[in-house]
């Protein structure tokens, strides 16, 4: 970058920088309220997505866990086991 030769007024550069910067924080300000709408959306989404009871679908994903082991003889898993 190459400064001009001369004089040049650092308030203006001052003044500038600030405006700079107070354009930039409105800006992110949109953006960030934007991106959080969006993330308080997805929550609610998920939400909707859960199921509305956690102990029988946690005993349901276990059962298929178990039975995905009892068929996985890759971890010397033979025979039955009780849980």
């Amino acid at each position: 970058m190459k400064i001009p030769s001369g004089n040049f007024d650092l308030r203006d550069l001052k003044g500038n920088a600030r405006y700079l910067v107070s354009e930039t924080r409105i800006l992110a300000d949109g953006h960030i309220q934007n991106l959080k709408g969006q993330v308080e959306e997805l929550w609610r989404s998920a939400e909707e997505l859960m199921p509305t009871d956690p102990a029988a679908d946690l005993m349901e994903h276990v059962e298929r866990t178990l039975e995905d082991l009892r068929g996985w003889r890759a971890i010397g898993l033979i025979g039955q086991f009780a849980t």
